[in-house]
């Protein structure tokens, strides 16, 4: 019984839209409608984004803070060089020079350094391995090239 009121509902409802232009026109006054209101439309969709986003990521600022690593390290200077030792324990290491004091950085095997060049000024920043011996190179940034006296 329910199938047949909703099927002959569902009739009647074609039925109207198929013999009268009313779609044609409800879609032309909605599409005009819309056409003009579209700033205001696009204000509102964009204040309820912007409250939900608020709300959202909000909540995580709230509730966890963001707390910078404590076993992360920055070194900034003049980059010697990436080396490898003789022997053993400390398989890695890079150079940089910073305000004529040398710092020589154990570190885990990384490919990040590979293009950098010797004498360029770098930023390369580090993280401490819990319990290692060694500094995992999480960012490189070179702050200036050196320049190639061949080509001066």
């Amino acid at each position: 019984m329910y199938l047949a009121i909703v099927s002959f509902f569902l009739h009647l409802w074609q039925s109207f839209f198929a013999l009268h232009p009313w779609r044609y026109v409800t879609a032309r006054v909605l599409a005009l409608v819309a056409f003009i209101k579209r700033k205001a439309i696009g204000a509102a969709t964009s204040a309820m984004r912007n409250t939900a986003k608020e709300k959202f990521f909000g909540w995580f600022d709230k509730n966890l803070p963001r707390q910078k690593r404590k076993n992360e390290k920055t070194y900034r200077g003049i980059f010697m060089g990436f080396f490898q030792y003789e022997s053993p324990p400390h398989e890695w290491f890079f150079a940089v020079c910073e305000d004529d004091i040398e710092h020589k950085v154990p570190t885990m095997s990384s490919n990040l350094l590979t293009g950098v060049q010797h004498g360029s000024v770098v930023e390369v920043g580090t993280e401490v391995l819990p319990g290692a011996r060694v500094e995992m190179i999480r960012r490189v940034r070179v702050l200036s090239r050196a320049r190639n006296p061949d080509t001066t």
